[in-house]
């Protein structure tokens, strides 16, 4: 009853356009977002695989001059 009283006065009702309009707007920001994120956790995987390999190359070098290096590369 509230709901169809309130209709008279146009209270409620929005333009769909203008509807649509903001949806789309409200879209692309979160798109946006997801790209930086997205860019960021890529430069964050990077920089620690780029951590790893050099970790790997110090410590195989390291495991062969104390004769820990096992055959299977580990």
């Amino acid at each position: 009853m509230m709901a169809s009283f309130m209709s008279y006065f146009g209270a409620g009702r929005k333009d769909p356009k203008q509807t649509a309009r903001d949806a789309i707007i409200g879209l692309r920001q979160q798109l946006q977002m997801i790209d930086k994120k997205e860019e960021y956790l890529q430069k964050k995987i990077d920089d620690d695989l780029k951590k790893a390999k050099a970790n790997a190359v110090s410590n195989k070098a390291g495991e062969l001059n104390r004769g820990v290096f096992r055959c299977d590369g580990s």
